[in-house]
């Protein structure tokens, strides 16, 4: 990255107690002066476990699983106050009227993958409490292929116009044969979360990632892309990617993240 060999352990530890950040660019990993404070400590927090979002008056929230964190002044500095402790409401969004909106897929007790439907969640007191309200249906075929469970790995996208984007994880539990797959869809509300459209394409074998509004209108999307080697890979594909093997299967796999940019 930035045509630098990867920084190490003690180059990083030292820049997550100093005020900088380090960035790679040309050849040349330079320091970056910053701002650096330390929010409110969540006793239940956990890696992954932090999601946040911008009001449209600028306002930060950084929402943890039993504390939500606040700024009004571009995070110099923070209040913070209790929330429903509901750990797995996940990504979050503001609407311009003030309502909070997430979507939580429940895992039931017991179960090994996520495949109850999903539920959409509004909060009116800036995410203190939380309310039920539609749910999404998890669809079990989609282009051709059954699915058997879905994950919300990649965040909901609001529009300056309030239209909310939600793209999804589908997959299948069967990564010994063929057709194991895994596909993010993209669900589409224009009314604050109330429907939502059936869900589209938009990118296979993604995951985590985010995306942002250029100037043209166009939605740019960072994706992270995982998949196993496949049977109609050029020879020595994976190799060239930097294959690595995957804890679950023991079968070689890569990772990269790639840019789409399409059309609302």
């Amino acid at each position: 990255m930035g045509g630098v060999p990867n920084p190490g352990q003690v180059d990083v530890l030292a820049m997550h107690g100093s005020p900088y950040i380090l960035r790679a660019r040309d050849g040349t990993l330079m320091n970056v002066p910053v701002g650096k404070v330390r929010l409110p400590a969540d006793a239940k927090q956990r890696h992954q476990g932090i999601r946040i979002a911008m009001a449209g008056d600028g306002t930060v929230y950084v929402r943890q699983p039993t504390i939500t964190c606040k700024s009004t002044d571009s995070g110099r500095t923070w209040t913070s106050y209790r929330c429903d402790p509901q750990e797995s409401i996940g990504y979050f969004q503001i609407l311009t009227d003030g309502t909070f909106i997430a979507i939580q897929i429940t895992r039931l007790e017991g179960d090994t993958y996520w495949s109850e439907p999903a539920t959409v969640w509004t909060s009116v007191d800036e995410g203190a409490h939380w309310h039920a309200g539609t749910r999404i249906q998890r669809p079990t075929h989609f282009n051709g292929v059954d699915y058997e469970w879905w994950y919300p790995s990649y965040p909901l996208h609001r529009l300056t116009d309030n239209t909310l984007l939600w793209p999804v994880m589908l997959t299948n539990t069967d990564r010994t044969d063929p057709p194991y797959k895994k596909v993010l869809v993209i669900y589409r509300s224009c009314d604050g979360g109330r429907t939502w459209q059936s869900p589209r394409p938009f990118a296979d074998w993604g995951s985590e990632g985010g995306m942002t509004r250029t100037h043209s209108g166009k939605l740019l999307a960072a994706i992270r892309y995982q998949r196993e080697s496949l049977p109609d890979d050029p020879p020595g594909l994976s190799s060239q990617l930097g294959d690595k093997e995957d804890r679950g299967t023991s079968k070689a796999m890569y990772k990269h993240k790639f840019l789409d940019r399409f059309c609302r």
